[in-house]
């Protein structure tokens, strides 16, 4: 499972998105932005197209940790 936290973008935002791949956590994250954190996207969109903070947030996707995954 590839993870990503929203904290990565919004400090104080506990939401982590999931995914298969990096590309699917990093959608989920930003439909999460697009929902929740509107002015933090639309600062970030002002200087970068969807494309590349899609393509910069998959670069800060990890690997979830297979203990702590079978610990939930």
């Amino acid at each position: 499972m590839k993870t990503i936290a929203c904290k990565e973008y919004v400090p104080g935002c506990n939401f982590v998105a999931k995914g298969k791949t990096e590309e699917e956590a990093a959608k989920q994250l930003l439909e999460h932005m697009e929902k929740n954190h509107t002015e933090e996207l639309k600062k970030m969109m002002s200087s970068s197209s969807r494309e590349q903070i899609i393509s910069d947030m998959k670069k800060k996707v990890k690997e979830e940790d297979e203990e702590w995954e079978e610990g939930m």
